[in-house]
């Protein structure tokens, strides 16, 4: 089938063989134009140029913010080395306790050491003072119901005592030598001392015997009168 197509005044066929070379130049110079259109030279995207106060206001920009990146550099390495001082202060001082935490513990250490030394020597004084305790108990004698004399001194109450042992009839004298110790309690009581038990022993058993005899020969026993002290008999 044909069609027919009419270009300017002259009428042609679809089948024409001119009409099918025409469409193909103008298809071809349609395409031609489009690449054309499309193509553009590189300088028509170029950036303008810029103006030289701008280039110097952005340059001044540029220099303090370097500026204050320098600023802020040297603050921090300034906090960064006074940190690191810190840091070594505190390592300093952890040192220097812990040094010092090792030095008592070995002080604190001795000294436990030392306190059971002492609680032994204490334990062993204890022991020995009740040994002497026991001794000198053994070695004393308790007088009681003799008067406080008056202006009494040692030298009185050692007088009253060798006057009851010649009162009780010992071998013996009572020698101040025999006497370690003699004084009055706040009862009044003469407490004496004897330098060997066996004087002590020797004056109770002689004092016993004897107040025994008077009372089995109902004879007043030993009293304040029979060593001639002065005031009421006891």
């Amino acid at each position: 089938m044909q069609s027919n197509q009419k270009l300017g005044s002259v009428l042609y066929y679809r089948s024409d063989i001119a009409i099918n070379e025409m469409d193909k130049d103008r298809t071809e110079s349609n395409t031609t134009n489009v690449k054309k259109r499309q193509k553009r030279s590189l300088t028509q995207f170029s950036q303008p140029e810029l103006s030289p106060q701008l280039n110097s206001d952005i340059k001044v920009l540029f220099d303090e913010l370097k500026c204050q990146q320098e600023q802020k550099f040297e603050s921090l390495n300034s906090a960064i080395s006074v940190v690191i001082n810190q840091n070594q202060e505190i390592k300093t001082s952890v040192e220097f306790m812990s040094n010092q935490y090792d030095e008592l513990f070995k002080k604190i250490a001795y000294l436990e050491h030392e306190n059971v030394s002492y609680k032994k020597k204490v334990e062993s004084l204890e022991a020995k003072i009740e040994m002497l305790e026991k001794n000198a108990h053994n070695s004393t004698v308790e007088i009681r119901n003799i008067p406080l004399q008056e202006k009494e001194d040692r030298l009185t109450t050692t007088r009253i005592v060798k006057d009851i042992g010649e009162a009780i009839g010992l071998p013996s004298p009572i020698q101040d030598s025999e006497i370690r110790d003699i004084y009055r309690t706040k009862a009044e009581t003469i407490v004496v001392d004897f330098s060997t038990i066996q004087r002590k022993e020797a004056l109770i058993t002689k004092l016993k015997n004897l107040n025994k005899s008077k009372r089995n020969n109902k004879e007043p026993v030993l009293n304040t009168q029979s060593i001639n002290i002065p005031g009421p008999t006891k």
